[in-house]
């Protein structure tokens, strides 16, 4: 009887799956996080009394989590390349 490589274990045992969903997972709250970073920092509006900072800083840390949390559970459930590519459609259209 031979070994099995590490390929042929995790299609034996399951895990192959759990494998590339922790990874899009990881990948996802990147993305997601810069991602919500950069919309929420530039959609608010800035002018008259300073007031346009705090919104930009109030949208940068709830963009950042939001998009942060988004994008684990995006990338969790659809795997990096997707996320990867919904992060990037986000930043192209909503920051354009």
């Amino acid at each position: 009887m031979r070994e099995l490589n590490e390929v042929e274990t995790s299609a034996v045992n399951g895990a192959g799956w759990l494998d590339t969903a922790i990874a899009g997972a990881i990948y996802g709250f990147g993305d997601g996080m810069v991602s919500g970073i950069a919309i929420g920092g530039t959609a608010t509006k800035s002018d008259g009394l300073g007031f346009g900072v705090i919104a930009q800083a109030a949208g940068a840390v709830i963009g950042a989590v939001v998009g942060g949390a988004y994008g684990t559970v995006a990338g969790f459930l659809y795997g990096e390349d997707e996320v990867k590519a919904l992060c990037k459609s986000y930043r192209e259209t909503i920051t354009a």
